[in-house]
């Protein structure tokens, strides 16, 4: 009876997250106003650069698959999983993660590759991917954001925007390496924690080595789509400047700014596009940065979303 209804609440589950995934699909569509007047106008765009489409769509598997590796690094510390099976943990996780605050439902979909008996162990290690992650956007972006206020500021206070930004990334850099000693202070006085002891311990054991491992490939993650970014407002605006230094570096800004504002992903276009606009609007129209908006969020969020999405509803109850 106890396995049957466990099979029954897998299955109602699998439903919930099926049906919040897909109306949050509807819901975006739905209300895209612009959305066919960006498949009219940009179409035969898209059409005619095919290299730079299939560079753009190439490099969406090579994100996720850098994500999965450095999450499976991390993760072999304590537990070990194949790589097929943290590439469906990190796919099912997208798909969970799509109505979820910042994406947190991403932790949910890890979980489920993991046997219970080690899932503190994972969560561990997936805040420490969430960790690098984070400390590569606000370390560079941070930096790149300084640099750009720098122009705005009278010209003996640009010396002070220059080492504020390269201090950014030296407080950053060496905050994360930190992480170990920063959570043993933490959680040994916070008595909650004391329940989740392997979810403490696994945090205060990672190595510096597993922490440079995990940083490096969330560097490269990053560069990966900093460039998709790039590539996708080339595309739609044949502004060629965009591959210029002095406006690459204000991709950086963007994907800063994104993640300090907290948003559901219900509101990700209109947060992308804003904030896009605010960077790119004076070298570009309005329209062209909702498409590289709209573009950038199918590519990167909605196509890994529906795969995964696909993998969790084939996923097996009995595998959890």
């Amino acid at each position: 009876m106890n396995q049957v209804s466990r099979k029954q609440q897998w299955r109602l589950f699998k439903f919930l997250v099926a049906a919040l995934a897909v109306g949050y699909l509807v819901y975006e569509i739905a209300f895209q106003r612009d959305l066919s007047q960006l498949m009219d106008t940009y179409t035969s765009s898209l059409v005619e650069k095919p290299f730079w489409l299939i560079l753009v769509l190439v490099l969406m598997p090579v994100n996720w698959m850098l994500e999965t590796y450095k999450w499976q690094q991390i993760l072999r510390q304590h537990v070990q999983v194949k790589f097929k099976d943290a590439l469906r943990g990190v796919l099912m996780g997208v798909s969970v993660g799509l109505f979820t605050p910042n994406g947190v439902g991403e932790f949910g979909g890890r979980m489920l590759v993991v046997s219970r008996k080690m899932r503190q162990y994972a969560a561990s290690t997936s805040i420490v991917s969430s960790l690098s992650q984070l400390a590569i956007t606000i370390t560079i972006g941070g930096a790149c954001l300084m640099f750009y206020v720098s122009d705005y500021l009278a010209p003996e206070k640009r010396m002070i925007a220059y080492l504020v930004a390269c201090g950014t990334v030296v407080i950053g850099y060496f905050a994360y390496f930190q992480l170990p000693r920063i959570t043993t202070l933490l959680f040994t006085r916070i008595k909650w924690f004391k329940r989740y002891n392997r979810f403490v311990e696994s945090l205060e054991s990672v190595s510096k080595k597993t922490l440079l491992n995990a940083y490096l490939f969330s560097l490269m993650r990053y560069l990966v789509f900093c460039f998709q970014l790039v590539v996708v407002i080339y595309l739609v605006s044949d502004w060629e400047h965009v591959f210029k230094l002095e406006f690459a570096a204000l991709i950086p800004v963007n994907y800063y700014i994104q993640t300090i504002i907290p948003t559901i992903a219900l509101s990700e276009i209109g947060v992308r596009s804003f904030v896009l606009g605010m960077l790119f609007e004076p070298h570009l129209l309005p329209i062209d940065l909702i498409a590289a908006s709209f573009l950038i969020w199918v590519v990167n969020l909605i196509i890994p979303g529906l795969v995964g999405l696909f993998v969790f509803l084939r996923f097996n109850a009995n595998k959890i």
